[in-house]
């Protein structure tokens, strides 16, 4: 019996997503500007940074990582 390549050696873990990303990527995924941690927003669009607040595009399941299109967090 032949695996298919979506499910050969993966457990339940792995295949959990989080904002359209596998939560194994989304865990070392780091800020481009600051190298922060980033976690999922509540919107399920963006990614942002817990350190310096950017928040990052995310479109079709890709983190959008490029400094110059990540919102800076407002100030108030």
């Amino acid at each position: 019996m032949k695996k298919t390549p979506d499910t050969a050696g993966k457990s339940a873990n792995s295949q959990s997503v989080t904002c359209g990303i596998d939560k194994e990527l989304l865990d070392i995924l780091a800020c481009p500007a600051c190298r922060g941690d980033m976690k999922c927003g509540s919107a399920a669009d963006f990614l942002y940074c817990l350190s310096c607040g950017r928040r990052y595009p995310v479109e079709n399941g890709i983190p959008i990582l490029i400094i110059e299109k990540a919102k800076l967090p407002s100030k108030g």
